[in-house]
C-alpha cells in the first residue's frame, strides 16, 4: 500500500480550478463591479484554489453581507430622519462603503496566503480583466433596482 505525501496546506486539484485567479482581482471587483460580484467571486475563487481558510473566509463573507445590509439600514434611517436633504445621502452611505471595502480586504489578505501555496504547487492563474468590465457594465444597469438591494450589490 502506498501513500503519497501531502502537506496539510497543500492545495488539492478541484474542476474549478481552471477559473483560479488573483486575489487581488475579486478586490478590484469591489469597485468596478460592487460587493455581489465581490463576494461571489471570492467564495469562487476560494473553492477554485482549494483554500485551507475556505470556511472562515465564507463566515466573512456572509458577516460582510449581514453587516452591511445593517449599516445600509441604520444610514438610512438616519439620513431619513435627521439629514432629509438629497444633498447628503452620498455622505450617510459612507459607513456602507468603508465596511464593504474592509471585508473585501480582509478576505484578500485571507485568501491571498492559500494563493501562494497554489502557485507554488504549480496552479496555473486566469487573468480577470474581462470579469471586471462585465461586472463594470452589469453595475450600471443595476441603478434602477430597490435601494437596499443597490446596497448590498453595489
Amino acid at each position: 500500500m502506498h501513500d503519497a505525501y501531502r502537506i496539510a496546506d497543500e492545495p488539492a486539484e478541484s474542476p474549478l480550478s481552471k477559473l483560479a485567479v488573483s486575489p487581488l482581482w475579486p478586490m478590484l471587483a469591489v469597485m468596478f463591479g460592487g460587493a455581489g460580484l465581490s463576494w461571489s467571486w471570492f467564495a469562487l475563487n476560494s473553492f477554485a484554489i482549494g483554500s485551507a481558510s475556505r470556511k472562515r473566509e465564507l463566515t466573512t463573507i456572509a458577516l460582510g453581507l449581514g453587516l452591511t445590509i445593517g449599516i445600509g439600514l441604520l444610514a438610512i434611517a438616519g439620513y431619513a430622519h435627521f439629514i432629509g436633504q438629497r444633498d447628503y445621502f452620498a455622505y450617510a452611505m459612507l459607513p456602507v462603503v468603508a465596511c464593504k471595502l474592509l471585508f473585501c480586504y480582509r478576505l484578500q489578505l485571507m485568501q491571498t496566503r492559500s494563493y501562494e501555496l497554489y502557485k507554488y504547487f504549480g496552479g496555473i492563474s486566469r487573468n480577470g480583466a474581462a470579469v471586471l468590465l462585465l461586472g463594470y457594465f452589469v453595475r450600471q444597469s443595476l441603478f434602477h433596482l430597490p435601494l437596499l438591494w443597490a446596497l448590498v450589490l453595489s
